[in-house]
């Protein structure tokens, strides 16, 4: 802490920013100052040290800095509408936006088929890495197909966002097939048209977790996505 190295070491500590966690959760992000006290013949005779909570300007400063790359991964997935030239394409880059705003570690695209099947029409490459099973294709387009259920069959169901931090312990949850890559976090949108659920996004392993805030920001891509595709 600053008060013990001024005291220790005699350092003037300036501004360095010292993160403060309870046990409730609360976090806080403060700026810490100490130096010495000497009195009038120069000698030492104690230390002051203070903190300035800058929590909300950090904040701010984050949310801006967030909102800044949503805009420029809606840029790229309006940008790429215009030249890519298959749909194949244009949906892996729009899985790619939304992977890499949510800092998660790899994802899916999928739709419902006439036949009520889920069917990914486009996964992260590093979902493919870590995926050591064998998937059909058709036409290239078609990477996986499955029943409705789990915990993203769950957003499908509802047609409501979700996000589960512990996915294992959620009441949908069917466990992980062998062969596929661990899920230790997952959050999931539904893709609705004219009121009507026709597929979702869902995305994985985020460091930490996911937040409403992940929500948020693939809702507002969602939006062009449909536009870009339209």
């Amino acid at each position: 802490m600053p008060l013990q190295r001024t005291v220790w070491r005699g350092e003037e500590i300036s501004d360095p920013e010292i993160e403060f966690a309870w046990d409730d959760g609360v976090r806080k992000t403060a700026i810490a100052s100490s130096s010495l006290l000497i009195d009038d013949s120069g000698s030492v005779f104690g230390a002051v040290a203070y903190f300035t909570d800058i929590t909300e300007q950090k904040l701010t400063k984050e949310k801006l800095g967030h909102t800044n790359k949503v805009v420029e991964g809606i840029n790229r997935i309006l940008m790429h509408s215009l030249t890519c030239e298959t749909e194949e394409e244009l949906d892996q880059i729009c899985l790619n936006v939304c992977q890499e705003l949510t800092e998660s570690q790899y994802g899916f695209i999928a739709e419902i088929n006439p036949a009520g099947y889920l069917v990914n029409i486009a996964i992260s490459n590093s979902g493919w890495t870590h995926c050591q099973m064998q998937m059909p294709s058709s036409g290239g387009r078609i990477l996986r197909r499955g029943i409705v259920h789990g915990v993203y069959g769950r957003v499908l169901i509802d047609g409501k966002s979700l996000f589960a931090n512990n996915p294992a312990l959620h009441p949908d949850s069917i466990g992980i097939p062998e062969g596929r890559p661990p899920v230790n976090a997952f959050l999931g949108t539904p893709l609705i048209h004219n009121g009507k659920t026709i597929g979702t996004i869902g995305l994985a392993n985020r460091e930490g977790g996911y937040r409403e805030e992940g929500i948020e920001t693939v809702l507002i891509l969602i939006i062009f996505i449909c536009l870009s595709a339209s």
